[in-house]
This record gives C-alpha cells, sequence and structure tokens, in this order.
C-alpha cells in the first residue's frame, strides 16, 4: 500500500491499525507525532483513506461491483501519489545519502523497488477487473437442471412424442397426431447430459424431476418406467407437488396404464385447478380410455381458459373427433 522509507517508521500493519483506529491512545499519539515528521507514512495513510473511500462508494448496493470508472479514478490516483513520490525522492538524493529505495511490507522480509508501487497498484486493479466477471459468471451461470430444460425445449420443439405434455415445457404440436416420429435424439442426449448426476438417488430434487422430464419427452425403450421410479420417489420425499403428479400421470399414459393416469391428473389437478397441463392430459386420458363424453367435457373447460392458439386448436380437433364418436340424442 504505502512505502516505508526510513527504518525507524512503523509497519504497515501499524499504520493500517491507527487508520481503522485500533491503537491505544498512547500509540495513537505516538504515531500521530510520527505522522507530523514522515511524508512517506502520511502517503500510506493517505492511500488507506482513499483505498476506503472508493469501497464505500461502491457499497451502496448488496452484491454490487466496482465500476470501472471508480476502479480508473483510483488508479490515477495511486500512479498519480507514486510520482510524487519518486520526485520527491530525487530532490533529496544527494553524496553520501543513503538512498530510500525499498518499500518494506511489515512482518515479512519481503521487499520492492518503490517504482514497483504504480505496478502492484495496476495489477491489483486488473485482478479486481478480471475477477468482477468471473464471479458475477458463477453467480448466475444457469444451474444444470436450467440448462437440461432448455435442450429439451429445443428437443421437443418440432413435436412432442406423446399426446399428454410433460409439465414445464412450452406447447409442441403432437406428433401421434401428425403420424411422425420426427424428434431430435441428439438434443435429448445434450439434455440428458446436463442432469445424468440426478440419476444418484441423493441428488437435488429438481435436477431428478428434470432427469424424469426428459426420460417422459424423449419417450422410447424404457424412459416411462425410468421416469416413473424417479417420480415415485420425489412424491415420497416432498409430497404435494401439482407438477409431480402431472408427470406421473404422464408416465403411466405413456405406459398403457389410462385409469391411473387420469386418477393422478386429477389429483394434480385437486391441487391446483389452473393447472393447464394436468386438465389438457386428463382429457387425453379420458379419450384413451374410451370416456369421451368426460374427454369432451375436459377438453372444452381446457379451451374456455387457455390462451395459447396453437394448443387450444389442437384442443378443438380433439372435440370434432370425439364428437363423432358419441352416441347420437336422437
Amino acid at each position: 500500500m504505502g512505502a516505508t522509507l526510513r527504518p525507524q517508521c512503523p509497519g504497515e500493519g501499524v499504520l493500517l491499525a491507527f487508520y481503522e483506529r485500533d491503537l491505544s491512545n498512547w500509540k495513537r499519539a505516538r504515531i500521530e507525532k510520527h505522522l507530523s515528521e514522515c511524508e512517506s507514512c502520511r502517503q500510506s495513510i493517505a492511500m488507506m483513506v482513499s483505498f476506503g473511500r472508493a469501497a464505500n462508494e461502491n457499497a451502496g448496493d448488496e452484491g454490487s461491483s466496482v465500476s470501472e470508472d471508480v476502479m480508473g479514478a483510483q488508479l490515477s490516483r495511486i500512479v498519480g501519489m507514486a510520482r510524487d513520490d519518486e520526485d520527491r525522492l530525487r530532490r533529496t538524493e544527494g553524496p553520501g545519502r543513503a538512498k530510500p529505495v525499498v518499500a518494506r511490507w511489515s512482518g515479512t522480509a519481503f521487499a520492492l523497488p518503490l517504482s514497483n508501487r504504480v505496478l502492484l497498484g495496476t495489477a491489483a486493479l486488473l485482478f479486481i477487473l478480471l475477477a468482477v466477471p468471473v464471479v458475477f459468471w458463477i453467480q448466475f451461470r444457469p444451474s444444470a437442471t436450467q440448462q437440461a430444460m432448455r435442450e429439451l425445449d429445443v428437443a421437443v420443439s418440432p413435436g412432442r412424442n406423446s399426446e399428454t405434455v410433460v409439465s414445464g415445457l412450452r406447447y409442441s404440436p403432437s406428433l401421434a397426431l401428425r403420424g411422425g416420429q420426427e424428434h431430435d435424439d441428439l438434443m435429448f442426449e445434450r439434455a440428458l447430459g446436463k442432469v445424468a448426476f440426478a440419476q444418484d438417488p441423493g441428488a437435488p430434487i429438481e435436477a431428478r424431476h428434470a432427469l424424469a422430464r426428459v426420460w417422459l419427452a424423449r419417450n422410447t425403450g424404457n424412459d416411462a418406467q425410468s421416469a416413473l421410479a424417479i417420480l415415485n420417489d420425489i412424491d415420497k420425499r416432498q409430497p404435494g407437488s401439482p407438477a409431480v403428479q402431472n408427470d406421473m400421470g404422464v408416465a403411466e399414459f405413456e405406459l398403457g396404464q389410462y385409469g391411473e393416469a387420469n386418477s393422478r391428473f386429477s389429483k394434480a389437478l385437486d391441487l391446483s385447478p389452473v393447472f393447464r397441463e394436468a386438465l389438457f392430459n386428463r382429457a387425453v386420458a379420458e379419450k384413451a380410455n374410451a370416456q369421451y363424453a368426460e374427454a369432451v367435457r375436459d377438453f372444452e373447460e381446457f379451451i374456455k381458459t387457455n390462451p395459447e392458439d396453437a394448443w387450444r386448436s389442437e384442443a378443438e380437433r380433439n372435440v370434432r373427433r370425439l364428437r363423432s364418436l358419441l352416441p347420437s340424442s336422437d
């Protein structure tokens, strides 16, 4: 921080304690007397005050970072003070006088040329400039779960692989209704890669639920069975989640257990009456279970409350198809 140019000068730790008002009255009086005679130590104290002022000016909001303007101004002050010291030293040097060429750090044998104070200040500020974005990135980067759900959103955007809808995903048309299997295996693999660690039962519930969603959305091989095992474990550990109940119903639907799926979707709606995925899914399960009148009722209720045109259009197509299957009123 500052430079002690004479052996009788107090160490940096003592000056810092003086600056922070952490000395006894007797020691403080001795330091004040020394400061009245020593320009170098006054510069050290001035630098402490300068750093303290910069820190206070930038401590307004919790978690805020030091602005580049403040750091630039602080660097200019450090450079200016170093130049003043060097000019003063050159003026005072003369024949027979020892050159005060080192800055000593209290409690160590480490010494640097006085001119390196500029480099030290610059290095400290550059470290701050580099550290701030790194800390910001660590604090605000997406979690593994968020990354997996983003990849999954991309994977299902061409169409979903089941008539039912997994919670937490944007609407996409049903590939089953379109007669194709066009899903992107690469994107599913990327999503799985983000939360593969969640196969461990001790993994966070959020990550395990994301893994189950990826399996349900992919819906190939044993995906539904694997997802249902995870969802049953989550439901035991943290019961009462409408999203978990909905996704358990999706797994049961994909396994051909339409009655059990219907009950799951109804439980999700009991927990959250506005859970639109569960209402849509219950209508799909009722249709698969040949409960056509109930399916029409739920689809029509969904159409009244859902604002998304594409999703509402799919429900309307189902209603038209189901009405043709209802017995004639004549």
